[in-house]
C-alpha cells in the first residue's frame, strides 16, 4: 500500500468519525432559554450566510461598567473576536420572545421589539427557528459546539475569557 493510499484511508476515516461526532451532538431548549448570544453581521452575513457562528455571552462586565441599557452588560469583546463592529445580538427570553439587535460600527443598535421576534427550538432535529411577526424568518441547525477564549472589552480584565461557540447551518 502506498503512502498516498494510507493517507486517503486515514482522511476518509477521520471525516466519518467527525461526521458521527457532529451528528451525535444534541442541544435542547434549556441551552438557549434566558441566554444572550452574538454572531457576525459583516456585510449582512446574518441575513445571507449558509453557516453562522453563535457566541454565547457568559462573562458579566465589571461592576464599574456603565449600563447603557436595561439589559445585562457583558465583558466579551465582539469587535476583537469578529474583527468587525457589525454583529447581531440575540436574547432568548422566556415565552419564546427574542431580543434581536443589529449592531453597526460597534455602537449603533437597531432594535426590533420583543413582540416582533420569537424563537422556537426543536430538540429532535436541532433546529432553531426565528419568527418575525409570527412568520418563519429563518431556521438554523446546530452542528457543533466548542469552547473558545475571547478578549474582554474592559482594560482591568487582562486574562482571556472563556465561552461557547456554536456552529449552525442555515436551513431556511
Amino acid at each position: 500500500m502506498t503512502a498516498i493510499q494510507k493517507i486517503s484511508i486515514w482522511a476518509t476515516a477521520l471525516v466519518c468519525l467527525q461526521s458521527t461526532i457532529i451528528c451525535g451532538q444534541s442541544f435542547n431548549k434549556k441551552y438557549f432559554s434566558n441566554t444572550d448570544w452574538f454572531s457576525n453581521n459583516r456585510d449582512s452575513i446574518f441575513f445571507k450566510a449558509d453557516t453562522l457562528k453563535f457566541i454565547k455571552y457568559s462573562n458579566l462586565a465589571p461592576k464599574l461598567a456603565l449600563r447603557q441599557s436595561s439589559r445585562k452588560e457583558y465583558a466579551e469583546s465582539e469587535m476583537n473576536y469578529l474583527s468587525s463592529g457589525n454583529y447581531v445580538e440575540y436574547g432568548f427570553e422566556r415565552h419564546k420572545m427574542l431580543y434581536f439587535c443589529e449592531i453597526t460600527n460597534n455602537y449603533m443598535c437597531a432594535v426590533a421589539g420583543l413582540e416582533t421576534w420569537k424563537w422556537k427550538f426543536e430538540k429532535k432535529t436541532n433546529l432553531l427557528n426565528f419568527y418575525y411577526n409570527d412568520k418563519l424568518f429563518s431556521t438554523f441547525r446546530f452542528i457543533s459546539e466548542k469552547q473558545i477564549n475571547i478578549e474582554s472589552k474592559y482594560a482591568e480584565q487582562k486574562d482571556l475569557l472563556t465561552t461557547i461557540e456554536l456552529t449552525a447551518i442555515r436551513v431556511k
